[in-house]
């Protein structure tokens, strides 16, 4: 009896954000010349007091040479790494503790790896620490030990980013490129992107150019502000100019809520891929079955330790938290984007309980429940 792997098609693009400021430096000349009145401080799960500062504009920038010379030292290159292998990116400096700088990046960038180097504009090399990851936006926040360094800021409302308005990127494109810069324009404000997954988001589009270790890297309009983070391009045969980044308000929330706990409060991770797949019967001239399978497990997901790679997925049964909300289930499909397609459908909150009914071992074996509580989800490398 063997299982035959088809394809993967539960499974999610990620992308990623930025960070939180104290004060607004605001997209008119009149407004960004106005002190900072006060500075926002937060705890993070670290224990360590961050603060968010916003450095008061005294001259803003009137070219390309100007923005770029204003914000070029807060972009930096994270070379990641772990037994399996390594990979390089980017990241924007965007807060300080008394000891720490803290550094929004691409979940990406980091997933999987343990060990994170982090390299400023001027060459000098720090260790950074992991402070909390979100796979579900793609924003990781990580810190080195050290204060004094340049910090991003930021645009008050990424609403007011205008459609063709010049934009900088800057960041380690191939890896090996740190510091490099690139302009172009917003093409697209509000992009809405589908994924994989089946879910979409807005992002903003340019045609600044983009290649991969681009990623966590700033994207930045012509008064030195960063309206976004570099998470994505679009890459076909044909196809230019069409890069793509997070807005600086959605963000900022997450960034937020990973430097203030080293989590998003209320996101959860079910961490399991569902598959297309065929199980043979009786050897080679057998009977074959198309089933939908586990094939993969997040060890950061709530199935984590429960479900098992290539149990045979039978249904789904969803019981609410909430008393009040009807429970859901699944006992009818046909493949794997079925599954897909009732998981977007749903709203989950911490505390609800999804029940798979599995066969494990053999199709023939006798089904079987394996009841996950879904959980706060915290990352870890």
């Amino acid at each position: 009896m063997k299982l035959i792997k088809k394809l993967l098609l539960f499974t999610m693009i990620l992308f990623i954000g930025i960070s939180s400021t104290s004060c607004s430096i605001f997209s008119d000349k009149e407004s960004s010349e106005e002190n900072c009145k006060d500075t926002q401080t937060i705890i993070s799960n670290t224990t360590q007091t961050i603060t968010l500062k916003q450095s008061e504009i005294e001259h803003i920038p009137s070219t390309v040479e100007e923005a770029v010379a204003l914000v070029y030292d807060s972009v930096v290159v994270i070379n990641a790494s772990s037994i399996s292998g390594s990979g390089s990116g980017s990241g924007v400096m965007i807060a300080e503790s008394d000891e720490y700088t803290y550094i929004i990046t691409c979940h990406h960038v980091i997933s999987g790896a343990n060990n994170f180097e982090v390299i400023l504009s001027n060459n000098r090399s720090y260790e950074g620490i992991l402070i909390g990851g979100d796979s579900q936006t793609d924003i990781a926040v990580i810190a080195i030990k050290e204060t004094g360094l340049s910090l991003a800021t930021f645009i008050d409302d990424s609403h007011d980013v205008s459609l063709a308005s010049t934009v900088i990127a800057i960041g380690n494109p191939l890896g090996t490129l740190g510091g490099s810069v690139t302009v172009g324009v917003v093409s697209s404000t509000n992009r809405l992107i589908e994924m994989s997954d089946g879910t979409s988001k807005d992002l903003i589009q340019t045609d600044a150019a983009i290649n991969s270790g681009n990623s966590g890297g700033g994207l930045f309009n012509i008064n030195g502000q960063l309206i976004g983070i570099v998470n994505a391009k679009y890459s076909a045969t044909g196809v230019e100019g069409l890069g793509f980044a997070i807005p600086a308000n959605t963000a900022k929330s997450i960034a937020k809520g990973l430097m203030e706990k080293g989590y998003v409060e209320g996101r959860y991770n079910l961490g399991v891929t569902f598959s297309d797949g065929y199980y043979r019967t009786g050897g080679f001239f057998g009977t074959t079955y198309k089933v939908v399978y586990v094939s993969a497990i997040d060890k950061n997901g709530s199935c984590y330790g429960l479900l098992e790679l290539e149990d045979i997925l039978i249904g789904v049964k969803v019981d609410y938290k909430d008393s009040g909300k009807e429970d859901d289930s699944l006992t009818s499909f046909s493949e794997a984007q079925d599954v897909i397609n009732f998981f977007n459908n749903l709203e989950l909150t911490i505390g609800d309980t999804i029940t798979y009914t599995i066969r494990r071992g053999s199709i023939n074996s006798n089904s079987m429940d394996v009841k996950v509580d879904v959980l706060q989800y915290i990352y870890t490398s």
